[in-house]
């Protein structure tokens, strides 16, 4: 006897992608470009890193793509506790360098916003790819 999900819960749970971003805009546009691009994957958002990690605990988000600067805390701290190489960390207001710095200390694709929907949908897919 196990205790361990169907296997149908097990991909359920690797369709998914959290956005996390405090600013509205951002937010409701970068998930509605993974939406379109990325047809059958669930795209949550959170607004700071605390919702971030609560639904992250429910859902285990194959996928996350995080704004540097969030209300409570840095998105690039989020990425490192709950995220996994490959994941996105976006900043308008960081510069290059330091974006790229934030982005290498979790392991994440660094993007300037607004990422370019193309580069973000490939971005995420080779990370849901990489999970199988």
């Amino acid at each position: 006897w196990s205790d361990a999900p169907p296997p149908a819960v097990i991909i359920a749970r690797t369709r998914r992608v959290l956005v996390v971003d405090d600013h509205e805009v951002c937010r409701v546009l970068i998930a509605a470009a993974l939406r379109d691009a990325l047809p059958g994957v669930h795209v949550d958002e959170a607004r700071s890193g605390a919702e971030a990690r609560g639904l992250h605990g429910r859902h285990h988000h194959a996928a996350i793509v995080a704004d540097l600067m969030l209300p409570d805390e840095l998105g690039s701290d989020v990425l490192r506790d709950l995220g996994r190489p490959g994941d996105v960390l976006t900043s308008g207001v960081a510069d290059a360098d330091a974006l790229d710095a934030a982005a290498a200390r979790c392991g994440a694709v660094a993007m300037r916003k607004p990422p370019a929907a193309a580069a973000l949908a490939a971005a995420v897919r080779a990370r849901l790819e990489a999970i199988g």
